[in-house]
């Protein structure tokens, strides 16, 4: 199936006990956990429409913007928070401006469109200038000291990924001014245990190392880093289960058959995690998006936590009879016509289409 993107799978109807992305789920649990528990843990989180797309990929001057969180590839645009401008030798003027993009080291960021013209523009190329800073500069930029007021050899932005971008003022090819600028942003480096040779992979991946992390969308990879780093206190290592967090990512990554929409064979990896977190959002917020991409649930066992991606987990380990009930057990052999669905309808984040939220064909 196509890669579900952060926050952008809704529904109809009201429950997802008939979607067919985890159609058997079986979660291995303990024996002190109740029936209605085991029942929650095994219905795919529906994802949300509300994903604040479209001012994610609107540039901002001025005022105090959140902090941003990338997971795998996404279209984003930015916060000015430097601006000048400057004549070249051949009485060219230019606009400067640094573009903050994450707050943390990303693997990539290039530029997607100026104004709504791609690289594909004719006589765009000669008419900006990109220098991107990936969260591992030790340096301030030099374009940004030299035309952008107030900038300093101190405004290094440690860990910080932003972009210093030049453009070119031309009032023929940008008529409007530039008010809107977009990047293709390959987002933040995650810790991988099946490539840590010391927890049972094999790799140079270190979980208290993160320069051995390496880009991934994988969404079990994600919401494991946002678990860890995304509440109010770190998470150490003892916390999770390493080979079942590699099971689930494993998964993830599984590729997949299937036809796409112009009636092709086409393959892809299960489920990837693609957008951005604002640090305004409260944390469970951010975790449920995370978890509906990859129809994913989050539960505590002995002090651990698991995430189980929506996908077949195999045999159960575990039976349940009446001597594990705190209470008369209630049985439902059908489920209510209120709580049935009859129509799934999703939109998606197509990067076909300049990474707009895009209908997919109603499934019925």
């Amino acid at each position: 199936m196509p890669p579900v993107i952060v926050g952008v799978a809704a529904y109809a109807g009201a429950t997802a006990a008939s979607y067919a992305v985890a159609t058997a789920v079986a979660i291995g649990i303990g024996a002190a956990v109740a029936t209605y528990a085991v029942t929650e843990a095994m219905t795919p989180e529906m994802g949300s429409m509300d994903d604040g797309l479209g001012s994610d990929q609107s540039l901002t001057v001025g005022g105090v913007k959140p902090r941003r969180t990338i997971y795998g590839e996404t279209v984003v645009s930015g916060g000015i928070v430097g601006y000048g401008t400057y004549t070249d030798d051949e009485e060219d003027k230019w606009h400067v401006m640094i573009i903050a993009i994450a707050d943390h080291e990303c693997e990539n960021i290039d530029l997607h469109d100026i104004e709504g013209k791609g690289l594909n523009v004719s006589g765009l190329n000669s008419r900006y200038k990109i220098h991107s800073y990936l969260g591992t500069q030790t340096t301030a930029c030099p374009i940004a000291k030299r035309y952008c007021d107030g900038w300093t050899s101190e405004h290094v932005g440690f860990g910080l990924s932003y972009v210093t971008l030049e453009v070119k003022i031309d009032p023929e090819f940008f008529p409007n001014g530039i008010n809107n600028v977009r990047f293709k942003v390959k987002g933040k480096k995650l810790y991988d245990a099946r490539l840590d040779s010391t927890m049972g992979g094999a790799g140079s991946h270190r979980f208290n190392d993160s320069t051995t992390w390496e880009y991934s969308a994988n969404p079990i990879l994600a919401t494991i880093d946002f678990i860890r780093f995304g509440g109010y206190k770190e998470q150490p290592s003892e916390r999770f289960d390493w080979s079942d967090v590699s099971a689930q990512a494993s998964a993830c990554d599984e590729v997949v058959s299937f036809t796409d929409s112009n009636g092709l064979p086409a393959s892809e990896p299960r489920f990837t995690c693609n957008g951005t977190l604002l640090k305004s959002q409260t944390p469970a917020a951010s975790l449920n998006r995370l978890l509906s991409s990859a129809a994913a649930k989050m539960y505590n066992v002995a002090g651990k936590i698991y995430v189980k991606a929506g996908v077949y987990q195999g045999a159960p380990t575990l039976v349940l009879d009446k001597n594990n009930a705190s209470a008369a057990i209630s049985y439902k052999p059908h489920t209510p016509i209120k709580d049935r669905c009859n129509t799934v309808r999703t939109s998606f984040v197509n990067p076909n289409k300049y990474y707009q939220k895009t209908d997919a064909t109603p499934t019925e």
